[in-house]
């Protein structure tokens, strides 16, 4: 099987970095330091759409001595994108339930809608109007 282009970018990242990259191996697959970046690239992944209860088991799993932040970073083109978000609400949910101390990262963006408190409305906006001029548009 080819390996993922970003994938092998993240693993020469990785190498090229003092941080850590985890990847969950395919099945059957197992990487090791003696292979080269290409074929690690072809024995891991996981597909969010198929393997949610995998993904949600392995990452439960990882560190348990350890406090666990799961970054739902995920995008899709069309429908596909409304079901991996829900994947990903599914494996952060199962996550939390299973470690109750884990934390959630999001991304946002100018179109992207949630509810916040009356109080952190109120102080972004003291904090805009407070805000020197070179933070204006």
């Amino acid at each position: 099987q080819r390996p993922s282009t970003r994938v092998l970018k993240l693993i020469q990242m990785a190498k090229a970095s003092p941080g850590t990259l985890i990847l969950p191996a395919k099945p059957g697959g197992m990487a090791s330091e003696s292979m080269s970046d290409e074929d690690v690239a072809s024995s891991v992944g996981a597909d969010v759409l198929t393997q949610t209860p995998e993904i949600k088991a392995w990452l439960a799993s990882l560190f348990p001595d350890q406090d666990l932040v799961i970054g739902s970073y995920i995008y899709l083109d069309g429908e596909a994108h409304v079901r991996a978000a829900v994947a990903m609400d599914a494996i952060a949910n199962g996550v939390c339930a299973l470690r109750p101390s884990t934390a959630l990262a999001y991304l946002a963006s100018p179109a992207t809608c949630y509810p916040i408190p009356k109080e952190a409305c109120a102080d972004a906006e003291a904090r805009h109007l407070a805000a020197p001029w070179w933070h204006g548009p």
